[in-house]
């Protein structure tokens, strides 16, 4: 291989490189991994190889210091801190057997430092052998930019 020909080549590399760590770092992006370690996080299957604590530090890295969160009952509705938040999914996960997101289509908007993810689809949860629903319907998080970057300041889920 010529001089010229692996020098070529190099820059190639070096602008694939580039260009995909420009797009990695896009506010776009950010969030959509933010929401899909949120959705990871918050699935559940009783025989699970994720423990307690991981879930805890993916709750850190995806909630702000307080959410606001809006849910059909019997679901708690109100405002909670970043530890309150771990404990009610923990709670949560504690009481079911299984929970399952099918997501059927997303939206991102960015506002400068705010930002709106919207998963529409069926979420479905099972307690037991005997007891399952199915809920089709949104999650609604309101993202905000700081210095620790992009959290869920606020979470909504409506039913259809």
């Amino acid at each position: 291989m010529s001089q010229r020909s692996s020098l070529v080549f190099g820059l190639i590399i070096l602008i694939a490189a580039g260009s995909y760590f420009w797009w990695r770092g896009q506010a776009e992006q950010k969030i959509t991994r933010k929401v899909d370690l949120f959705v990871e996080t918050i699935e559940f299957e009783k025989l699970s190889l994720t423990t307690p604590e991981e879930r805890a530090l993916a709750c850190e890295e995806i909630f702000a210091a307080e959410v606001i969160l809006d849910a059909p009952s019997p679901s708690p509705s109100g405002t909670y801190s970043e530890k309150e938040m771990i404990a009610n999914l923990h709670k949560f996960h504690r009481y079911i057997t299984f929970f399952k997101i099918t997501e059927e289509d997303r939206w991102i908007s960015i506002d400068g430092d705010t930002a709106q993810a919207t998963l529409s689809g069926t979420m479905r949860v099972a307690a037991g052998p005997n007891w399952s629903e199915t809920l089709t319907g949104s999650i609604i998080m309101n993202f905000g930019n700081s210095s620790d970057g992009w959290e869920i300041e606020a979470l909504s889920v409506t039913a259809e």
